[in-house]
């Protein structure tokens, strides 16, 4: 029987022991603890893809022997801005490229990847692999439809646009790999302070605008587009907020039991921080559900949903005489 593949990607400023401790699998699923799977780790500070045949799960501890099979991963030189920040240039340090991931997922056979986490950073609506490598800009510095640089390392909105690796020909090779019901979980931030403030403002205020600009900033995010590719939930932060992978330092006495789910007021675990229940109203009236840890779940239905404009008002008759139909 072919084993489900679990794929991890760890980013370059995270320890190596969060994918360990903070992996879980779809809640709505009853796991089995004793079913084994093949678990495919791309290492990006160790700049190789490990892979464990017949892993068994066990929530704080990395695996105990050897990887089964480990492959370099390509690297390219860093982007690097000029100093005029007019453009970049490929003059930094060698590093692993998204791309690894890309390649060896399209080279996977039908429906064979039942779950995917990016342990990584995040900046604006993007996971970040190199901290210090991206290209910013709030909207984007280049239009979504051109080409990614060739030395640009990190996951782009820009990938699933134009001639990119995960759009035209190339999204359905992509898609092809992952189970119908396949789990995906980003854990990296999202932290645009003007998201934070256009959602708190319509928890205050509610107004038909606000609420598109936000759903507008929502279907803009990786996540999303990720979402859409997919066909299933991936669950990421909430746009505008940030998440911490050692709340302990501002909540002391937080313990880790390596438990899913977790109760997040009094557990370590990486969580979004300064999520207020009004803001969670704003993401749950548009649909979308929140996991323990409160990220959220992104999904083209509800954010389809969502624009729908509200229905009219039911027509308020006051007399018999107003349901008649008028005669000529």
């Amino acid at each position: 029987m072919r084993r489900e593949k679990v794929v991890f990607v760890r980013g370059g400023q995270i320890g190596e022991d969060r994918p360990w401790r903070m992996f879980h699998f779809d809640p709505r699923r009853e796991q089995d603890p004793s079913r084994q799977y093949d678990l495919v780790y791309f290492d990006m500070p160790a700049g190789k893809r490990k892979t464990w045949e017949g892993w068994q799960p066990a929530r704080g501890w990395p695996p105990r022997r050897r990887p089964t099979h480990e492959v370099e991963l390509r690297r390219v030189h860093l982007l690097d801005a000029r100093p005029d920040g007019s453009a970049f240039e490929a003059t930094g340090p060698e590093k692993p490229t998204i791309l690894n991931l890309y390649d060896w997922v399209k080279a996977q056979e039908p429906s064979s990847i039942g779950a995917l986490h990016f342990f990584t950073h995040g900046d604006y609506s993007e996971p970040i692999i190199w901290e210090h490598c991206y290209e910013g800009g709030k909207p984007p510095l280049r239009p979504l439809a051109e080409p990614r640089h060739p030395n640009d390392t990190e996951p782009r909105r820009r990938d699933f646009f134009g001639t990119n690796p995960l759009a035209g020909t190339e999204g359905p090779r992509f898609w092809s790999a992952f189970a119908s019901d396949a789990f995906v979980k980003m854990w990296g931030c999202d932290a645009a302070k003007e998201n934070r403030r256009m959602v708190l403002k319509q928890a205050k205020e509610p107004t038909q605008t606000r609420s598109e600009d936000i759903l507008d900033s929502i279907e803009e995010t990786y996540a999303m587009l990720l979402a859409r590719l997919l066909g299933v939930t991936v669950w990421a932060p909430p746009i505008g907020w940030g998440t911490r992978v050692d709340p302990q330092l501002r909540h002391p006495g937080l313990k880790y039991r390596g438990v899913w789910p977790p109760d997040w007021r009094t557990e370590l675990w990486w969580r979004v921080e300064q999520f207020p229940d009004e803001a969670q109203k704003v993401f749950r009236d548009f649909g979308a559900k929140i996991d323990s840890t409160r990220y959220v779940g992104y999904h083209p239905a509800w954010l389809a949903s969502a624009r729908r404009p509200p229905a009219p008002p039911p027509l308020k008759v006051t007399s018999p005489q107003e349901l008649q139909l008028e005669q000529p």
